[in-house]
């Protein structure tokens, strides 16, 4: 049995790395709406397609995994599902957020910048946490 004082820090903790996936999920649409061509495969080979539609599904995924994994945390401390889950979320949702911020950055570009070339190097190791 966990005190009470424990219990609470646990949960806030848990709800930290929600609001953290959650927010990184609404930058994602905020980017889409921002800037179309880094959502739109139309705007040039190898972008990942879909617009905001896309970016609205991806976020909303997020956000349950998140939510999901935030209760299960704040319930369970010890299972390490709902930590998993919350990982899961942070994680998946920097590598859309950086694929897509790095077309963003590059689109239009004859070579990338150097934040363009730091991003994409991002996204191609955060997959592994």
């Amino acid at each position: 049995m966990t005190t009470p004082s424990r219990s609470s820090h646990v949960a806030s903790r848990a709800w930290m790395l929600c609001t953290f996936a959650v927010a990184i999920a609404l930058t994602r649409v905020v980017l889409a709406i921002a800037d179309p061509a880094s959502s739109d495969a139309s705007s040039a080979p190898g972008v990942p397609g879909g617009g905001v539609p896309v970016a609205i599904f991806e976020a909303l995924t997020l956000i349950a995994i998140a939510v999901i994994g935030a209760f299960v945390a704040t319930r369970q401390p010890s299972n390490p599902i709902g930590w998993i889950f919350g990982g899961i979320a942070v994680f998946l949702g920097i590598l859309i957020l950086s694929a897509h911020t790095f077309f963003a950055l590059s689109l239009g570009e004859v070579e990338p910048s150097s934040q363009a070339t730091w991003v994409a190097w991002l996204a191609s190791w955060i997959w592994i946490p």
